[in-house]
């Protein structure tokens, strides 16, 4: 197309689309079937990014709206242009979806971390810390239990479930967003599609802080490992919630002794993790002491459960 024909039908696809006979069922920007290969249940979306008609399906690729107004119609380049210019005067350009900003994401963490309360005995929360072998002797004040928290997916609702928050700090300990583990109502992860997830930011360095800080200190991925790694070796650790963020962890003002947890991961991506921050933090002059659990494919909470 054109650099102009581009231009108009900028934030108009769902409308050319819709007229060349495509169902908009298909253009709902919801997982589905794929207009294309005529096949599956949820391997296709149209995310219509920037305006663009852009569209994904698992199983014959991604591309723009003309793409998908050829592939699904069967029109050559020549027809299918031809097709959007009928049809661009009886297609208005829709508005698009407005995103939240990261302040009202923060404001929404922070009241749903409000909401929550200590982990009693019989929570879902206590239940998972117990079914991970995880001592409830000394529970984090950065832990705490939801009965009802929202569960979206793709923008859609999917009911309210039990879950355990955790409360991400920045380095300068600014609250930046809570992590929300799903659970049942037993302690088991709960059967959604991302039982983990994030609301807020997690900004480099920053980490769920699982305990006071001291001079020695400990960093580990998850959180379960984390506590699980404090009730092994006897230090404070602290949670970085991800493989790319534990390599930009940054330690607390005091800390001069660092002990680096990493995962066994059977890609490697855990160990090598750990020994990018064990490197740079060794270079700024810390002591450090990496530790990974000797089986491939488990980290210090597997280890716990092994040992059980």
């Amino acid at each position: 197309m054109s650099r102009d024909l581009i231009e108009q039908t900028r934030g108009r696809w769902r409308g050319i689309l819709a007229h060349a006979g495509i169902s908009e069922s298909f253009l709902t920007g919801k997982k589905g079937p794929c207009p294309i290969c005529k096949d599956g249940v949820d391997r296709f979306r149209f995310d219509d990014k920037g305006g663009s008609g852009s569209y994904i399906c698992n199983q014959c690729g991604a591309g723009y709206g003309i793409h998908l107004l050829q592939k699904a119609t069967g029109l050559d380049y020549a027809h299918a242009c031809k097709l959007i210019e009928t049809a661009m005067p009886t297609v208005q350009r829709s508005q698009p979806a407005a995103l939240p900003s990261s302040e009202n994401v923060l404001i929404k963490a922070k009241a749903l971390w409000n909401e929550g309360a200590g982990i009693a005995e019989m929570t879902a929360t206590a239940c998972h810390l117990r079914n991970r072998g995880l001592s409830l002797d000394i529970l984090p004040r950065s832990i705490r239990h939801h009965d009802r928290v929202m569960y979206l997916e793709d923008g859609e609702f999917h009911g309210r479930l039990p879950a355990m928050l955790s409360l991400i700090q920045a380095p300068d300990g600014r609250p930046c967003g809570v992590h929300r583990t799903y659970l049942t109502p037993d302690g088991r992860k709960a059967p959604v599609p991302s039982p983990r997830k994030i609301m807020g930011t997690l900004p480099e360095g920053s980490a769920v802080r699982l305990a006071p800080a001291t001079e020695a200190i400990g960093i580990a991925e998850g959180i379960e490992t984390a506590l699980a790694a404090r009730q092994k070796f006897g230090v404070p650790v602290w949670a970085a919630l991800t493989a790319n963020n534990l390599e930009k962890w940054v330690p607390p003002e005091g800390a001069s002794h660092v002990f680096v947890f990493g995962d066994n991961d059977r890609s490697f991506t855990g160990q090598a993790a750990a020994f990018v921050l064990a490197k740079r933090l060794k270079q700024q002059g810390f002591t450090i002491e990496v530790h990974i659990p000797p089986c491939l494919g488990t980290d210090w909470n597997d280890e716990t459960m092994g040992a059980i």
